[in-house]
C-alpha cells in the first residue's frame, strides 16, 4: 500500500503489472521462501507459481481485497474525468467560490494552467492509399509514442497564452551523480539565452509533473512571469497538485502575498477548465502544423544526402531543442491570432466559464451550461438524475430505467462520459 500512495503522489500511478513486478522482488514471494505461519501455503504457490493457471486471477483478487480496505481501486487509466449526475449544481458552486476568491484576494493576474501531453513525432494515423491496399505503411520511421508534457498557462487580462513550461525525459539534477552532465543543466538556461526563447524546460524521468516539477513550475510562473504580482491560479485536482509538500508551497507562497490558488473540482474540467475549453486544442493543431513543415524539410534533406536512392528510408530524429522552438513558435502562432480581430477567445471564455473575478459573468456562465445541457452525454446525466428521483419519490410517470449494476461495472472498466 506504501509503494501505491508513493506512486500515485509522485504522478505516476502503479498499475496491476508494475504491483506483480515489486511484489517479485519481495524475498517473501519468491519460491522456495518457508512461511512459519503457512507452511503448505506460501504465497508463491498461490499467486505467482507458473505451474497454477489460476495464480494470475488469484493475485489479481487478493490485490483488490487489499486495495479495498485501505480505500483504493483498480481504475483505467485515463486523463478524463467521469462527469459527475449533478454536474450543473456543483460547476455552479465551484465556478462560484473561484470568482470570490479571486475577487476578495484582489489578485492581480489571473490564471489557468493545464497539463497536457505533447508527442515528439504527430504522425498521421490516416494516410492516403490506393483503393483496394490490404496493408498501408512507408518508408518514413518514427518513435511514435515519444513525447512530452507541456503546462499550458493561460493569461485572462491579455488573453494569451503565456511562456511554455515543458517537460522531458531525463534526470533532475538533484538525483544525478553529476549534475552537470545532465540535460537539465545543459539546458536550465535555456529563456532567454536567445532571441525567440521563451520556455523553461525540466526533466523527469517519465516526464511526469511529480511534486518537485509541480513546485519548479509553480516558481516559474511567480518567480519568472510574474515577478512581485499576487498571481490569482486556477487549476484541476491532478495528484501532484494535491500532494502534502506541494500544498505547504502554495501556503507559504499565500502567506507571502504571492499566491491565490483556487482547485477546479474533480469530473468538472471539461466545464470549467479554461485551457481545455479554449487553448490545448487549438494549440496543439497548430504544434502539428508545425511539426509536419519540419518534417516535410527534414525528409528532403536527408534524401538529398543519398542522390542515388531518393526513396530510400528514412528515420526521423527530433530533439528536444527542434520540439522546443517548435512549441514557443506555436505558442506565439496561438496568441498572434488572439489578437488577429480582437478575438480574445481566452478573455471570453474566462467569463463563460464563470470565472472572470472582475465582471459580472452569470449570463455568459448560464449560456455555457445551457448549450453544454443540449449535448447528448449531459442529457444522459439529467435523464439519469431525473430516474433516480423518480424511483426514490415514487413518482407516477414511468421512470428511466438505470441498472446500477451497470453502471457500477463500467466505472470498474473505467468508462467516463
Amino acid at each position: 500500500v506504501k509503494t501505491v500512495r508513493d506512486r500515485w503522489n509522485s504522478g505516476d500511478p502503479i498499475g496491476k503489472l508494475g504491483i506483480k513486478l515489486e511484489l517479485s522482488l519481495r524475498d517473501d514471494c519468491k519460491e522456495g521462501f518457508q512461511d512459519p505461519l503457512r507452511p503448505q501455503d506460501s504465497f508463491y504457490a498461490s499467486y505467482f507459481d507458473p505451474n497454477k493457471p489460476s495464480a494470475d486471477s488469484g493475485l489479481i483478487n487478493w490485490l483488490s481485497r487489499v486495495l479495498d480496505r485501505h480505500n483504493w481501486s483498480i481504475r483505467a487509466n485515463s486523463i478524463g474525468q467521469t462527469v459527475p449526475d449533478n454536474w450543473r449544481p456543483l460547476s455552479e458552486a465551484n465556478a462560484a467560490d473561484l470568482r470570490t476568491l479571486f475577487k476578495e484576494k484582489e489578485v492581480e493576474v489571473m490564471l489557468n494552467m493545464d497539463q497536457t501531453f505533447v508527442n515528439f513525432y504527430i504522425e498521421e494515423t490516416h494516410v492516403i492509399a490506393p483503393k483496394g491496399t490490404k496493408r498501408v505503411g512507408g518508408k518514413i520511421s518514427a518513435e511514435v509514442k515519444k513525447g512530452f508534457t507541456l503546462m499550458v498557462i493561460v493569461n485572462m487580462l491579455t488573453s494569451e497564452i503565456d511562456a511554455p513550461f515543458l517537460v522531458y525525459d531525463g534526470t533532475k539534477m538533484k538525483d544525478a551523480k553529476y549534475p552537470e552532465r545532465t540535460l537539465a543543466y545543459k539546458y536550465k538556461n535555456w529563456r532567454g539565452s536567445a532571441s525567440g526563447r521563451t520556455a523553461h524546460m525540466a526533466f523527469q524521468k517519465k516526464h511526469w509533473f511529480d511534486v518537485d516539477i509541480t513546485i519548479e513550475c509553480l516558481d516559474f510562473v511567480l518567480d519568472v512571469l510574474y515577478p512581485g504580482k499576487k498571481v490569482g491560479i486556477s487549476m484541476d485536482h491532478a495528484p501532484a497538485h494535491m500532494a502534502a509538500e506541494v500544498i505547504e508551497y502554495i501556503e507559504r507562497r499565500t502567506d507571502e502575498g504571492r499566491l491565490v490558488m483556487g482547485f477546479i473540482d474533480g469530473g468538472l474540467t471539461s466545464i470549467l477548465q479554461v485551457c481545455d475549453l479554449a487553448a490545448n486544442k487549438q494549440l496543439k493543431a497548430i504544434i502539428k502544423k508545425l511539426y509536419h513543415q519540419w518534417r516535410a524539410e527534414y525528409v528532403r534533406a536527408e534524401r538529398a544526402k543519398t542522390p542515388d536512392e531518393p526513396l530510400r528510408r528514412v528515420k526521423l530524429k527530433m530533439n528536444i531543442e527542434k520540439m522546443t522552438e517548435i512549441t514557443e513558435a506555436a505558442v506565439k502562432e496561438f496568441n498572434r491570432l488572439e489578437r488577429k480581430d480582437n478575438r480574445r477567445s481566452i478573455a471570453k471564455t474566462f467569463k463563460s466559464a464563470g470565472q472572470d473575478p472582475w465582471d459580472h459573468c452569470e449570463e455568459a456562465f448560464k449560456e455555457h451550461l445551457d448549450a453544454l445541457e443540449k449535448l447528448p452525454m449531459y442529457k444522459m446525466m439529467e435523464a439519469r438524475i431525473e430516474a433516480r428521483t423518480g424511483v426514490v419519490l415514487g413518482d407516477a410517470s414511468d421512470p428511466v430505467e438505470i441498472d446500477d449494476e451497470a453502471d457500477d461495472e463500467r466505472e470498474r472498466d473505467g468508462a467516463t462520459v
